[in-house]
């Protein structure tokens, strides 16, 4: 079979930590540059007055860069009235009850009372900054007059006045940087809605493969998968909101970031066979080596026990068996045929349906490829028997599960339109009537 590498597509965002820290380090450089000449200056009789008057005028600069750095919250539009001359609907003869608490109809919106506030107050300050413009030189010079009285007396008035323009500035910027580095993310995070126990439990049941086009992903897991995608991993602290991150960014094709999360959330559940498989499927989809991906499946099979969820199980054993198919032989087919006897031989699982008749399939291929490296390599298997088994394997395939009967004709099949050139694994019985018929495929002419 085809060694296909899915294209890894990683979302695309930009991570602000690096800015913060750069910020944060400036500023704290700044601020404390500033305390150290207030402290040990020889301007003040009063350090510890001039110091706290700093502060002042640093926390008042702040509260202003904070109120102009505050996000916008967009809230739902109301509906729009009606344009002129369009019908107007009649009036119901009752209104509609209330959607109820928890319903489908509830929601919450965001309290926007402190977004309406900073909006009015950066309009006040700059509008009475601008009517006021000519008076700042005198004010400023009253103020720093006010403030010299408490370190000193008139004399320290330049130093004052030093005090409130560097600490002010320095106040407004800081608070301003933080609020659009910071705390705007923080205010989206905060507002993304949580993902419900119905969603979780979506996300944990949907099942992706190795297999390219093998997924099987309800509408709500994928609906929760894009509530809880864009969040950051180092945001999540819970196992089970680890898990189902790391599955949202698998179901995204983020292949890197879901082995970090499935990492992160194996670290914190070693024995939990579903993670280690999901795992191998991202590493598999990230175009790791196939080596590492059976390791990592292996290291899941020592996993199982008697109470592992059948379903976990057979999906396991699916992987595994499928990802031996593209190792080199003979150790590829052999340990496909190991582990898919493995799992066959408790006729418990045989009654699994659908993913049993994968496992048939991959079986089928890995007598496919036996039979062609024997017949090459190794004189003393008897290909017949290695053909009966094959022969076995997708009747048993087709039996269990009709669908899978495009999958097998199209590796019995040279002639099959598009194929992948690598997907050949039955074509070594393509001119043999009984695979032909077992696939669907008319019987060669004499």
């Amino acid at each position: 079979m085809a060694d296909k590498k899915s294209n890894i597509d990683p979302a695309n965002k930009s991570d602000i930590s690096a800015d913060f820290k750069r910020t944060y380090l400036f500023f704290y450089g700044f601020v404390v540059l500033g305390m150290l000449i207030v402290l040990f200056g020889q301007w003040s009789a009063h350090p510890t007055a001039a110091l706290l008057w700093a502060l002042a005028s640093l926390a008042t600069g702040g509260f202003v860069g904070f109120l102009f750095g505050i996000p916008k919250v967009a809230q739902p539009d109301a509906p729009a009235a009606p344009a002129a001359g369009a019908a107007v609907p009649a009036p119901n003869p009752a209104p509609a009850p209330a959607a109820p608490i928890g319903g489908a109809g509830y929601r919450l919106l965001v309290n926007t009372n402190l977004t309406d506030i900073s909006d009015w107050l950066t309009k006040i300050i700059v509008g009475v900054t601008l009517i006021e413009l000519q008076k700042i030189p005198e004010n400023l010079n009253r103020a720093s007059l006010f403030i010299a009285y408490s370190i000193g007396g008139p004399e320290q008035k330049s130093f004052a006045g030093a005090i409130l323009v560097f600490f002010s500035v320095g106040g407004f910027l800081g608070g301003y940087l933080f609020t659009r580095l910071f705390l705007t993310g923080a205010f989206f995070r905060a507002d993304q809605p949580n993902l419900t126990a119905a969603g979780a439990a979506a996300l944990r049941d949907a099942v992706i493969s190795q297999e390219s086009g093998s997924q099987s992903i309800s509408g709500d897991a994928e609906a929760a998968a894009r509530q809880i995608v864009n969040k950051r991993l180092d945001e999540l602290s819970s196992l089970e909101e680890i898990a189902a991150w790391a599955k949202a960014q698998l179901i995204a094709k983020n292949y890197q970031a879901a082995l970090d999360g499935y990492n992160k959330a194996i670290a914190l559940s070693p024995t939990d066979v579903k993670l280690r498989i999901e795992r191998a499927v991202a590493s598999s989809g990230a175009g790791l080596p196939r080596d590492l991906v059976k390791e990592q499946l292996l290291e899941a099979h020592k996993w199982l026990t008697p109470q592992t969820d059948p379903k976990v199980k057979a999906n396991l054993y699916k992987e595994l068996t499928y990802a031996y198919l593209y190792l080199a032989p003979p150790e590829g087919f052999t340990g496909t045929i190991q582990y898919a006897k493995e799992f066959l031989a408790d006729d418990n699982n045989v009654r699994l349906g659908r993913v049993v008749a994968k496992i048939y399939t991959n079986l089928a291929c890995a007598y496919g490829q036996k039979f062609r490296w024997s017949r090459d390599n190794d004189p003393n298997v008897d290909l017949k028997t290695v053909r009966d088994n094959a022969l076995n394997a997708v009747k048993a395939a087709v039996t269990i599960d009709p669908s899978v009967q495009a999958q097998l004709r199209m590796l019995l099949d040279p002639e099959f339109p598009n194929k992948d050139p690598e997907e050949n694994d039955l074509e070594v019985f393509a001119r043999d009537d009984d695979f032909r018929e077992a696939v669907g495929l008319p019987k060669l002419k004499p």
